[in-house]
C-alpha cells in the first residue's frame, strides 16, 4: 500500500478495530495469544475461568508482556457477561494489541550519513493504536471510493467490480459510517505521540527506525534504533534512583545534606552498599527493589508515556531485527546479513559510545542467535567489502534453508527458535521407526512428514502426538528424542494401567523433583520452550523420558550421603514394601515405568492383555489381568 506521500507501508501483525480483525496478505508476525485461544478446545466459559485459562498460557510460550499490552485481562474482569467464546475473548485480544505498521520512506532523510552504494532504504515502525487503525481505513475506502467514481483509467476495473457486487459502493458507505461511529470510542495513547525523528510529520508514535542497504548478496544493516526507548529508558533510570534517593533521605531526616544526596547516588549508580547516618542502602534490599520499580514506572510519563515494546530493549530491537531477517530472507540475491559496529555508526562518522557498541556487538547477536541456533547457524564477526574498505562485523550466513524458515510468520512477542533445514536421512528414519516398533510393539502408528505445523503458531514442530498417532517431521533436529518423546504420550494413553497414570501425574506434578529436573535440563539444553511446558505433568513426564533414554538426565533421586545413607535407604524399601502390602501389587516406580517402555516389554504387556489373561514377569511390575 502507498500513503498520500508516496511511502510504502505494511502491517506487520493483523490490523484490527473493535468490530472487525482483518489480517493483511503481508503480515509476518502473530498474536501467539490469540491463536493459542482460537485453536484451544474451549469454546465459551465465564470471564473469570477465561482469565485463569489465560494466565496459564504464560507457560505455553505466551510472554506476559502480551498479556499486559493486549489488557484482555483487565477486559475479562471488567466484563459483564455471564460468559463469552472464544472468539469474543480473541477479538478481545487483538482489540488491545497494538498493530505495527512498516513505512518504506519514499524520500530517505539521511542518505548521506550512511555507507555509499546500494539500494539505500529508510524504514519507520509505528505503532498504531485502535484509532489510528480506524483512521487508516477511513482513508482507504474513501481512495477506493474516488478511484471508483472518478478514476478513467481504472474505469474497465470498476465496471467489472460493480457487475460482481452491485451493492458494493452502499457497503463501503455502511462500513465508512460504522467507522466514523467508532472512531469516538477507539482508545488511543493518552498521552501526546511522538513524532518522526525524521521530519515530525511522516508519522506519529515512532517506535523505531532502521536504515539498511541492499548490496547484491550483502543485507546490511547501517542502523536499528529507537528514539523512544532511548528517551524513556533514560527517564525511568533518573525515577528509579530518585524514589530510592528520597526514601533514603526521608529515613535520614532533618540532617540529611546536600552531600548526602551525592553521595547515595553515586553508590546506586555503582551498585555498591553504602551506610550514611545510621541509614544503609543495599541494592538487593528487596524494599530498595520495589521503590526503584515505582520510580522507574513513573519515569515513564510525560513526554516519553510507556507503550507495547518500547519499555524493554530486547523487544522492540528483537522485533525489528526479526522483521528485517525477513526482508532479507525474501530477496533471491542475499547469502549475507550483517550489521554495524559503534565505529561505523552514520557512515563511519561513529558517535554513540561503548553502549553502542554493546548493543550491536553483544545484544542483537544473541538475539538473532536465538533464531539461528536451532538452524545450525550463529553471529560471528566477519568481514564485509564496503566501497573497496574491510570492515569487521557481525554477520551471519543466509543460506537456502536458513531463508526458507526466516521467512515463515513469526510470534510478535517471542524470539521462538525456526527450523531446522537439514533433514534426517534414511539411516536415521529406519533408526527411529525400529525404537519405535520395539517400544510400541508396532510402527504403523508412526508417520513422518516433511513439513509438521503447530496450528496455534503456525510454525514447524518436531513431533506431535494426535488421533492415536505419532507425527514426525523429517526435520527435526534430534528425532530420536522427538520420536520418544510422542511414544511416551502414546504409551500413556494406551499402555499404562489407571494407577500408573495417577503415580505419574503425582511424580511429575510441578513442585515435584523430578519436574523441577526435567525443567532445569532442558533450559541448561537452550529448549526454554520445553521447560515451559513442564507446568503440565504429561508433558513433563514424556521430556523426562527422551531425556532420561537420551543418556541427557538421571531420574534416580541422589540418595543422602554419610551416616543418613543407610537410614535413607531402609526408609525407602519400607515404604515400598508398605505401599506393596496394602496394594496387594508391587510397587511400582517411575524408572521401572520408564525402563518397560524402553525395552519393550511394556508393548508386551499390552499384547498380552488384547490376546487374554496372562501372567508377564516385569522387575518392579505386578502382574496385571484383564475382564
Amino acid at each position: 500500500m502507498i500513503n498520500s506521500k508516496g511511502d510504502r507501508y505494511c502491517y506487520l501483525n493483523a490490523r484490527h478495530t473493535l468490530e472487525t480483525v482483518g489480517a493483511t496478505g503481508d503480515a509476518g508476525f502473530f498474536s501467539k495469544l490469540h491463536n493459542l485461544l482460537i485453536n484451544g478446545n474451549q469454546g465459551k466459559a465465564p470471564p473469570k475461568q477465561w482469565a485463569s485459562m489465560i494466565r496459564a498460557l504464560q507457560t505455553k510460550g505466551v510472554r506476559r508482556s502480551e498479556l499486559e499490552d493486549s489488557k484482555i485481562l483487565e477486559s475479562l474482569e471488567a466484563s459483564a457477561d455471564k460468559s463469552l467464546t472464544k472468539e469474543q475473548v480473541a477479538g478481545l485480544v487483538l482489540s488491545g494489541l497494538p498493530t505495527v505498521k512498516e513505512l518504506e520512506l519514499a524520500s530517505p532523510r539521511y542518505a548521506s550519513w550512511r555507507h555509499a552504494g546500494g539500494n539505500y532504504k529508510e524504514l519507520l515502525y509505528v505503532l498504531n493504536s485502535q484509532r489510528d487503525n480506524v483512521q487508516d481505513e477511513l482513508s482507504e475506502l474513501e481512495f477506493r471510493i474516488e478511484a471508483m467514481q472518478y478514476d478513467a483509467a481504472d474505469l474497465a476495473f470498476s465496471l467489472e467490480t460493480l457487475m460482481d457486487d452491485p451493492d458494493l459502493p452502499g457497503k463501503m458507505q455502511a462500513q465508512m459510517k460504522a467507522l466514523r461511529d467508532l472512531l469516538p470510542k477507539a482508545w488511543d495513547y493518552a498521552t501526546p505521540h511522538f513524532h518522526d525523528a525524521l521530519d515530525g510529520s511522516v508519522d506519529k508514535n515512532i517506535m523505531a527506525h532502521a536504515r539498511i542497504t541492499e548490496r547484491g548478496e550483502l543485507f546490511f544493516v547501517e542502523e536499528i534504533q529507537s528514539d523512544w526507548a532511548q528517551a524513556g529508558g533514560k527517564a525511568s533510570r533518573a525515577g528509579a534512583r530518585e524514589a530510592v534517593i528520597r526514601l533514603l533521605m526521608g529515613r535520614m531526616g532533618e540532617g540529611a545534606n546536600f552531600s548526602d544526596r551525592n553521595l547515595l547516588e553515586s553508590a546506586i549508580r555503582a551498585k555498591a552498599s553504602v551506610e550514611l547516618r545510621g541509614v544503609k542502602y543495599d541494592p538487593k534490599d528487596p524494599e530498595m527493589i520495589a521503590a526503584a520499580e515505582e520510580g522507574r514506572k513513573a519515569g515513564w510519563s510525560g513526554r516519553t508515556p510507556a507503550a507495547p515494546f518500547v519499555t524493554n530493549t530486547e523487544e522492540w530491537s528483537g522485533l525489528i531485527l526479526r522483521r528485517l531477517m525477513q526482508r532479507a530472507a525474501a530477496i533471491p540475491t542475499v547469502n549475507q546479513f550483517a550489521w554495524i559496529t559503534q565505529s561505523m555508526r552514520n557512515g563511519g562518522r561513529a558517535g554513540g559510545g561503548a553502549s553502542l557498541d554493546d548493543f550491536y556487538k553483544n545484544i542483537l547477536p544473541k538475539l538473532a542467535d536465538k533464531l539461528l541456533k536451532p538452524l545450525g547457524a550463529q553471529v560471528t564477526m566477519g568481514q564485509v567489502y564496503l566501497n573497496g574498505t574491510m570492515h569487521d562485523v557481525p554477520q551471519f550466513e543466509m543460506t537456502p534453508a536458513i531463508k526458507e524458515a526466516l521467512r515463515g510468520p513469526m510470534p510478535l512477542y517471542s524470539m521462538s527458535p525456526v527450523w531446522k533445514g537439514a533433514r534426517n536421512g534414511e539411516a536415521e528414519v529406519n533408526r527411529v521407526l525400529a525404537e519405535c516398533e520395539l517400544m510400541m510393539g508396532t510402527a504403523r502408528h508412526v508417520k513422518l512428514l516433511d513439513a509438521l505445523y503447530d496450528i496455534a503458531t503456525h510454525r514447524q514442530v518436531a513431533g506431535k502426538y494426535i488421533n492415536n498417532g505419532i507425527l514426525l517431521n523429517l526435520h527435526a533436529q534430534n528425532l530420536d528424542r522427538a520420536a520418544r518423546h510422542e511414544a511416551w504420550h502414546f504409551a500413556a494413553e494406551n499402555m499404562l494401567t489407571v494407577e500408573e497414570r495417577v503415580t505419574m501425574q503425582r511424580e511429575f506434578a510441578a513442585h515435584k523433583p523430578l519436574a523441577r529436573r526435567t525443567q532445569q535440563t532442558l533450559i541448561e539444553l537452550g529448549e526454554l520452550e520445553a521447560a515451559r511446558q513442564c507446568s503440565h505433568p504429561e508433558e513433563c513426564a514424556a521430556h523426562a523420558f527422551a531425556l532420561w533414554t537420551s543418556g541427557e538426565m538421571d531420574i534416580t533421586e541422589p540418595a543422602p550421603k554419610g551416616l543418613f545413607q543407610e537410614v535413607w535407604a531402609v526408609l525407602k524399601d519400607c515404604g515400598r514394601w508398605l505401599a506393596e502390602r496394602v496394594s496387594g501389587e508391587k510397587a511400582v516406580t517411575t524408572e521401572s515405568m520408564f525402563e518397560a517402555l524402553r525395552t519393550g516389554e511394556l508393548a508386551k504387556m499390552r499384547e498380552s492383555r488384547v490376546r487374554g489373561p496372562q501372567e508377564v514377569d516385569i522387575e518392579h511390575r505386578a502382574p496385571r489381568m484383564v475382564a
